[in-house]
């Protein structure tokens, strides 16, 4: 029987990687077992092989020993059990019956799915079978439902190509006489530059963030979905084909997942503050009164919490310190770069928003309390004084007074 191998252009024969995707274990191995034989035979006019041919070369005639510890009713123990050499012989021609019939239920899957098909040659009487193996078979599909790994790269310009090999050749010949940072800054501008001609983005995940880039995509409603309809049957192996491509700058549209998981982490960040204050610190003392929860801001890097006095619709703003950020947020070590340093930083950022005044968007309390005192200390004064005149004004009576008594008199 007759092989032809249908593959991509200038591709070798091994396994394309979208066959993993769509065939079985069992399956897989039929093909590799064809694929091999092929190879062996030069892939001449004989280089398809027999059915007995690719049970042995799948291994489906094996008789091996179970690592289970109830083994009993293996194959391996059924065999072990005859007692005779005649038992054995026949048990293994049953065995070998068995893995034959196998090997023609998974030929007929293969046509079935199309990627195997069978074709009449010859004239009448001199009929063959000829077998047509479609390495490129689903090759589309897996393309289109894996569109994350393929770019669409538009071909840049032949003139700009040849304008860069030019500079590359010129920087060579002069490298020994240029200075090691101007030949690295050189070559990485090249680099960019040929990046920025084949579509390639620069943006790059911090190395920090890669396993919880990738967690992120694997929990996106997109690939779960694809997960529950059986479109992806491996896991673990998609998750780390994802984690390689992001470490090779190679995940398509990569900046804009990143953006979306730091503005994610953000939101909960400031939801979990938010939940926290409302449901352990939902109103507060002050100035004899007691305040009610507000809203929440965040600005110049840090939370200030706003507090309602009931009784006059007075709003305060308090602003929330380290311990609070500390209790109420979870570790810093679980967001990404730069809610990580956003964090850590805190401390700094209240510094800073303290020390520049001119710049603070909400007014601090302790600006409010000394204006409050000091509102309340002139009205004391202004207190003082209306006294003062009045126990002049009464000790002005009383001498009038005295005066119209004496000259009553």
């Amino acid at each position: 029987m007759s092989l032809e191998i249908k593959k991509p252009r200038f591709s070798p024969i091994p396994i394309q990687p979208w066959l993993f995707r769509y065939l079985t274990g069992n399956e897989m191995k039929v093909v590799s077992a064809i694929l091999n034989y092929a190879d062996m035979k030069d892939r001449t006019k004989n280089s398809f092989p027999t059915n007995r041919t690719i049970l042995f070369w799948c291994g489906f005639d094996l008789i091996e020993k179970s690592n289970s510890s109830n083994a009993k009713n293996t194959t391996y123990e059924k065999y072990k059990a005859l007692k005779t050499e005649e038992e054995r012989t026949k048990f293994k021609n049953e065995k070998i019956k068995y893995g034959i019939n196998t090997v023609k239920a998974i030929k007929r899957s293969l046509i079935e799915k199309g990627i195997l098909k069978t074709e009449i040659v010859g004239k009448k009487g001199k009929q063959s079978v000829k077998h047509i193996l479609d390495l490129e078979w689903k090759k589309e599909q897996y393309i289109n439902e894996y569109d994350e790994y393929f770019n669409s790269i538009t071909p840049a310009p032949a003139h700009e190509k040849e304008e860069i090999k030019k500079e590359l050749e010129n920087l060579l010949k002069v490298a020994d006489n240029v200075s090691q940072d101007s030949l690295t800054n050189k070559l990485k501008e090249l680099y960019e530059k040929s990046k920025d001609l084949t579509g390639e983005k620069s943006f790059i995940v911090p190395s920090e963030d890669i396993d919880k880039v990738t967690d992120f995509i694997m929990d996106s409603n997109r690939v779960k979905t694809k997960i529950q309809d059986g479109k992806i049957s491996n896991k673990e192996a998609y998750k780390k084909a994802i984690k390689h491509s992001i470490e090779n700058g190679t995940y398509n549209g990569i900046e804009e997942t990143y953006t979306k998981l730091v503005k994610k982490e953000k939101e909960e960040i400031f939801s979990n503050l938010e939940t926290a204050l409302m449901h352990n610190e939902p109103t507060v003392p002050y100035m004899k009164n007691i305040l009610n929860f507000g809203s929440l801001r965040f600005t110049n890097n840090i939370y200030i919490a706003k507090y309602i006095n009931s009784s006059n619709s007075e709003k305060i703003d308090f602003i929330i310190g380290l311990e609070k950020i500390k209790n109420y947020v979870p570790t810093a070590t679980l967001f990404t770069k730069e809610n990580k340093e956003l964090l850590e930083n805190y401390e700094q950022s209240l510094k800073d928003y303290i020390e520049k005044p001119s710049k603070k968007n909400y007014i601090d309390e302790t600006e409010k309390l000394e204006k409050l005192n000091e509102k309340m200390l002139n009205h004391q004064i202004s207190k003082d004084k209306q006294k003062e005149k009045l126990e002049d004004l009464s000790q002005a009576n009383k001498q009038n007074q005295i005066l119209d008594d004496y000259e009553s008199s």
